[in-house]
């Protein structure tokens, strides 16, 4: 189901792209390694409710494991709303290509209506897109990465992207230092968190 044109945050018009989802190794359909998506699962130990930016090959690997996930076919934007369950946890991975930031875009328009209750956000590290402010300025702890992340491509992984990545925690938890101190342990050695 495709999104009629929509005005996102940064209030720009756009249509999310249509794609087949087959998996074919475009860039958008690459997915996150196991031993990041394990920091969800860590963090989360009651599981993931939603990961609206899924695609076919992540699904078959099953790495995120949400209660909820929608791929690129059936296009988040057109669900109004995200709180899939009571509490919503969200994963979010966007397209890292230029996809990403209308997708974005409506993460925060849903955050910002209260129907996410906790995003660990992984996307791509440049601090100077409207996308990564928007992220920055709601989130309550952020982790670097001590590497560039690898991904998975056609069931391979691939060491060593072309950029770096940070993931965001957003939380509406009554005391977010304890949600801080949870993303340390769940991150462990592959990065470091800050406030």
């Amino acid at each position: 189901m495709n999104a009629p044109l929509q005005r996102d945050l940064f209030d720009r018009e756009h249509v999310v792209r249509e794609a087949d989802d087959s998996g074919e190794d475009d860039s958008d359909s690459w997915c996150t390694d196991k031993p990041i998506v394990d920091i969800a699962h860590r963090f989360w130990p009651e599981g993931i409710a939603l990961d609206p930016c899924s695609n076919q090959q992540a699904l078959a690997l099953g790495y995120v494991r949400a209660r909820k996930a929608w791929t690129i076919v059936d296009d988040c934007l057109s669900f109004p709303s995200w709180d899939v369950e009571p509490r919503t946890t969200c994963w979010w991975q966007p397209p890292y290509s230029r996809a990403g930031a209308p997708l974005t875009a409506g993460l925060v328009q849903r955050w910002d209506a209260g129907q996410l209750f906790e995003v660990l956000a992984l996307v791509k590290l440049d601090t100077s897109t409207k996308a990564w402010k928007a992220l920055d300025s709601r989130a309550s702890s952020i982790v670097h990465f001590h590497d560039r992340l690898a991904h998975v491509s056609n069931g391979v992984r691939v060491d060593g992207s072309n950029f770096c990545s940070a993931m965001l925690l957003l939380t509406r938890a009554s005391d977010p230092k304890v949600r801080h101190r949870a993303l340390v342990q769940a991150v462990g050695d592959l990065g470091h968190v800050y406030h």
